[in-house]
């Protein structure tokens, strides 16, 4: 359910960021995403405003082979944000009983990422006018 929560506002905040010239200082961020050991093979990461004002926006993007990039047209504005990490795991299974009722639901895809780096996130960022802005995160499934 989060996941998919997750996908909804990131598709939300995509949009919003992609009608360009809203004269807000937004940044460029970048950074790298390790995850027990390795690059994150593929997953979202989105910044949450915490204190920015009135004009703060969430934003974010999508990491690949452990490498995620936000431009400055979509980026955040200056300020600190909560970060969230998501990455979709294997298939959960599907009901053993081929005859089980009808509405027991699809099969999703499992959060891979621990609820501390996402719904329940301990990751931060303090996004700099004119700076770098590279954030790397190392997660741990443990």
């Amino acid at each position: 359910m989060f996941r998919i929560r997750s996908l909804f506002l990131l598709a939300a905040v995509t949009l919003a960021g992609c009608s360009g010239g809203d004269g807000l200082d937004r940044q460029s961020v970048t950074g790298q995403v390790v995850f027990d050991g390795q690059p994150l093979k593929d997953g979202e990461i989105l910044f949450f405003p915490t204190s920015n004002g009135k004009e703060a926006i969430a934003t974010g993007g999508h990491i690949t082979n452990g490498n995620y990039s936000i431009s400055k047209q979509d980026g955040p504005i200056p300020g600190n944000y909560k970060v969230q990490i998501t990455a979709a795991g294997g298939a959960q299974a599907p009901p053993a009983n081929a005859d089980a009722m009808p509405g027991t639901g699809p099969i999703h895809a499992k959060e891979l990422i621990p609820a501390k780096y996402n719904v329940q996130s301990t990751l931060t960022a303090d996004v700099k006018t004119g700076e770098a802005n590279k954030f790397d995160f190392t997660l741990s499934s443990k």
